[in-house]
């Protein structure tokens, strides 16, 4: 899962994907093709992203489950900084 959380108005989630497929972006609508030069990865920067305001029922059901997830993220002893992450590759 991937999310951003404007202030108080408004919630945009998405997801990422993982396996070990390639998503190609030559034309208009992504494609997925399956790769096996490829090893399994995580996918994603050209998924959907859903925007929520958060003064609805909808939005307060997804900012709950936003802030339980990534709080859980964040407290997880298993979380890195980006920073870190680069300097392993």
């Amino acid at each position: 899962m991937r999310g951003r959380k404007f202030n108080n108005n408004l919630i945009s989630v998405g997801w990422y994907t993982y396996g070990n497929s390639r998503i190609e972006n030559n034309d208009a609508i992504p494609t997925i093709q399956k790769s096996k030069r490829h090893p399994k990865q995580i996918h994603g920067h050209i998924n959907s992203m859903v925007n929520v305001p958060l003064n609805t029922e909808y939005g307060k059901s997804i900012s709950a489950m936003f802030d339980r997830v990534f709080k859980e993220l964040w407290n997880s002893s298993e979380s890195e900084y980006i920073e870190q992450v680069i300097e392993k590759l």
